[in-house]
């Protein structure tokens, strides 16, 4: 018996997003590298020391770092959640792009609930513009070319002394501040869903509380810097000419890419579902002058063990040569002297009388 029943035809979509790090990327996967000039030296241990463990980010076939499409699709729909206007009929359209998992409310004809994979299909985020130092600026440390990595070094600081904790020195592996990503959005969904898609991921990394990837975002880094997005469609005029075709190209290769003006019209079709941010960021900015020498310590730039010549502390610095004062430094300055302001006194007495 033939089957009578009609489909309907939507467009294949195709979403392109240029984005360059606007600070320092890790996303980990799990294992350790090492850099040949990075050893640690244990405590009784003579000669050069061992390599040094370094969290690594994770890395493609062609060895380079790259964003995985899970935490794209993660973080973007963590905060398309928090800017969608909260209207049934929108978050019905936000499911159909992301899909849902069971506790939804979505059952099927059985009564039984569902699970439902969304039309928008998120591919992993590759390199693709590579950072490049002139002779005028200043190379980080352990700066791999190849890789695109250098390495951070983190600390634990004592809640009591106020200085670095014994043995709690962490290295890892990130991508510095101005390498460039390509994000690709696919996906075969009607023109709402598209529109939706379209402008949320524009405005996802254009606001004032963006979608951030890896670790460390709390210090700010996993920053991103919105290029542009360019859009793609395959519809039912580029399907009737690529049927026509005779030089065996795949279906992709039809698609017609949005004039400037059509993009436009469907970024602004998507942007009437989306709303500020329930919690707008509350900024508070400092101006500091130190009363004395300022110092952070950069230890890879150090006279090494050994060495005639060097200085046993050299500053921070950007690849400008301006002197940094990191993230880290100041958010971990702020919480010690918090917590060392406690109302209970006995907090810093007990801690004290514990370390003897």
């Amino acid at each position: 018996m033939r089957n009578q029943k009609k489909y309907p035809f939507y467009p294949r979509w195709k979403m392109t997003l240029l984005l360059s790090t606007a600070s320092p990327l890790h996303i980990g996967s799990g294992e350790v590298t090492h850099r040949d000039a990075l050893k640690i030296q244990d405590e009784g241990q003579e000669g050069d020391g061992r390599k040094a463990d370094i969290n690594a980010c994770i890395k493609d076939g062609k060895g380079q770092p790259f964003i995985p499409g899970s935490t794209i699709k993660g973080t973007f729909r963590q905060w398309l959640e928090q800017h969608l206007v909260r209207e049934p009929a929108v978050l019905e359209l936000c499911r159909k792009v992301l899909g849902h998992g069971k506790g939804n409310g979505a059952k099927s004809a059985g009564g039984t609930e569902t699970e439902l994979g969304g039309t928008a299909e998120f591919l992993a985020g590759t390199l693709s513009k590579k950072i490049v130092f002139s002779d005028q600026e200043i190379i980080p440390a352990y700066w791999d070319s190849k890789k695109q990595t250098t390495v951070e070094t983190a600390i634990a600081v004592d809640r009591v002394t106020r200085t670095a904790a014994d043995k709690k020195l962490f290295y890892q592996e990130v991508v510095p501040a101005g390498a460039g990503f390509t994000l690709t959005v696919v996906g075969t969904m009607p023109r709402e869903q598209a529109a939706l898609l379209a402008a949320s991921l524009k405005a996802g990394f254009m606001d004032a509380q963006p979608i951030t990837f890896g670790s460390d975002t709390a210090n700010g880094g996993g920053r991103m810097q919105f290029e542009k997005i360019e859009v793609s469609c395959l519809g039912e005029e580029e399907i009737a000419q690529w049927l026509t075709r005779q030089d065996g190209v795949m279906a992709e290769a039809a698609m017609r890419p949005f004039s400037r003006e059509e993009q436009a019209s469907l970024l602004a079709e998507g942007s009437t579902w989306l709303k500020p941010s329930d919690k707008p960021p509350h900024v508070v900015t400092i101006n500091l002058r130190f009363a004395g020498p300022f110092l952070v310590n950069d230890p890879s730039r150090c006279k090494k063990s050994g060495d005639t010549s060097g200085f046993n502390h050299v500053p921070l610095q950007e690849k400008n040569g301006d002197p940094i004062l990191p993230v880290k430094s100041v958010r971990g300055a702020l919480r010690s002297q918090a917590e060392s302001n406690r109302s209970d006194p006995s907090h810093f007495l007990r801690n004290k009388r514990k370390r003897r």
